[in-house]
C-alpha cells in the first residue's frame, strides 16, 4: 500500500489486546496503542495483555492512556514500565466530553504525567465540538 500511495499515511488505534499481523504491520505508519485503565470498568485480564503490548514496542507505536486524574497516570506508568514502553512514547489524555473541563483536568494530571516523563494531550475534538457525535 505504501508503494502504491506514498502520500497516504495510515495510523491505527487499538486497545493493544491483539497483536497486529505481519501483513498489517507492513501497511501501518503508526500504531496508537490505548490500553484501558481501571477507570474503564473492564476487568484487568481483558484490558491488559503485557505480551501483546511488548510486541508493539518494536513497531512504530505510541501508548496513549485516557485518564481521569493523577491516580490514573500512576497506573499508566505501571503499565508502561511493565510493557517496557519507552516513556518518551507515552501520552496521557484527559477523559472528558466537556470543553470547560478539559483545561482543569489537564492541569490536574499534567504534573504526574511530566514527572513520569509522559507527554500530555488535550482533546481538541471536545474543545471544538463538545460531546457531538457524527452521524
Amino acid at each position: 500500500m505504501q508503494d502504491q500511495r506514498p502520500d497516504l499515511r495510515i495510523e491505527v488505534e487499538t486497545n493493544g489486546t491483539i497483536a497486529p499481523t505481519p501483513a498489517l504491520v507492513g501497511t501501518v505508519h503508526l500504531f496508537v496503542v490505548s490500553p484501558k485503565l481501571q477507570n474503564s470498568g473492564v476487568a484487568e485480564k481483558r484490558r491488559i495483555r503485557l505480551p501483546v503490548l511488548r510486541a508493539f514496542v518494536a513497531l512504530q507505536s505510541t501508548l496513549k492512556f485516557v485518564v481521569t486524574g493523577p491516580e490514573d497516570v500512576k497506573e499508566a506508568a505501571v503499565v508502561a514500565e511493565s510493557s517496557e514502553f519507552p516513556v518518551e512514547r507515552v501520552w496521557v489524555m484527559p477523559e472528558t466530553t466537556s470543553a470547560t473541563a478539559v483545561g482543569a483536568l489537564i492541569a490536574s494530571v499534567a504534573p504526574a504525567a511530566i514527572q513520569a516523563g509522559f507527554k500530555v494531550s488535550s482533546r481538541l475534538h471536545v474543545l471544538a465540538w463538545g460531546d457531538a457525535r457524527c452521524m
